[in-house]
């Protein structure tokens, strides 16, 4: 089987549920990452089938949480347990020993059930929006800024514990293949956007990926003065936040293209 072929099945069964029955060789490697945004266009082109295909059914409102549900099953609700455990250990005000430890903790305590369900609020509310207006193209987006966020939180990370899920890939990347990713999949998505719905989106899109890169360094900074570094739970927290975050910073752009062009 090709490298390539082996990196792209080991970041799909590392970021997804989505069954592979080719049988191939789970590896953890730096150069998955490359992978990720791709993951991202998978879960996103699945996405807009669902939200398509049920709005033609059902009002916008229960299409859109049929969306969010398919995210979830898809993703196997992997970055909302990074999320819950993220807000259960950072929000905690405790010292560093005890924040990594409640953030191991298997049970949800109630900074983490409200970050999951004001994150679900949030997608269900912005993917009716979505809906309604007949951009499905926006929803193909949401989980590839997600992924790419991941690829920011990476590059120049440090981890908390050489056992942690995102050990292999944090701190890993060099400054030429994390710019490569980055101008690589927001080239694509920006030309999709531009192609589907004009020089505007296309630009907002960009302008989406600039402001969201500031939004994961600081999330980044928050992490390392709480517990000096960063976790698997913490980029499953960057991811969903980036994730949610990308329709809201992207209509921002939208108004203020519209300003000025």
């Amino acid at each position: 089987m090709s490298e390539y072929i082996n990196r792209f099945l080991s970041s799909l069964v590392f970021l997804t549920r989505i069954p592979v029955k080719i049988p191939f060789k789970y590896e953890a490697k730096v150069e998955n990452v490359f992978y990720f945004p791709f993951v991202g266009i998978i879960i996103g082109s699945v996405l807009v089938l669902v939200a398509y295909l049920s709005s033609l059914i059902f009002p916008s409102n229960i299409s859109s949480i049929i969306t969010v549900l398919a995210l979830v099953v898809i993703t196997g609700g992997l970055h909302l347990d990074g999320l819950s455990d993220s807000f259960d250990g950072l929000l905690s005000y405790r010292d560093k020993e005890k924040i990594i430890l409640i953030m191991k903790d298997s049970r949800v305590g109630a900074m983490g059930l409200l970050a999951v369900v004001f994150i679900i609020l949030f997608k269900v509310a912005l993917i009716e929006m979505v809906i309604e207006s007949g951009k499905y193209i926006m929803i193909l987006t949401m989980p590839v800024i997600g992924r790419m966020s991941l690829v920011m939180a990476c590059y120049k990370g440090k981890t908390i514990s050489k056992s942690i899920m995102g050990e292999p890939f944090i701190g890993k990347l060099s400054k030429r293949y994390y710019y490569g990713i980055i101008l690589f999949y927001g080239a694509i998505i920006s030309l999709i956007m531009y192609v589907s719905y004009g020089l505007i989106y296309g630009l907002s899109l960009i302008f989406t990926v600039f402001i969201l890169h500031f939004i994961v360094i600081n999330l980044k900074k928050f992490s390392y003065e709480k517990i000096d570094g960063i976790s698997g739970d913490i980029l499953g927290a960057i991811c969903e936040i980036s994730e949610t975050l990308h329709i809201p910073v992207f209509y921002t752009g939208v108004f203020l293209c519209n300003l000025f062009i």
